[in-house]
């Protein structure tokens, strides 16, 4: 079952990391008046979707406590 749900998320990640739907949305001069972004990780992504989109508001988090762990920990040693 596992192998499955990786497979999908593989999918998932390779579409959402093309960029795809920033270019869908600035191609068609879409209005973003919110964005929830749900697995922030460090917020570079936040950051990149704050600069393209200038959504209103952006809700996010990471519910993977290794990876807020990591990216909490990684800020502490290079200061960013």
């Amino acid at each position: 079952m596992m192998e499955f749900n990786l497979r999908i998320l593989d999918r998932y990640y390779k579409w959402v990391g093309d960029s795809d739907i920033i270019k869908y949305i600035l191609k068609r001069n879409i209005e973003i008046n919110w964005v929830i972004e749900a697995g922030c990780h460090d917020g570079q992504d936040t950051l990149l979707i704050n600069k393209l989109l200038q959504p209103a508001r952006i809700i996010a988090f990471e519910p993977d406590n290794q990876a807020r762990l990591k990216a909490y920990h990684d800020s502490i040693v290079t200061g960013k």
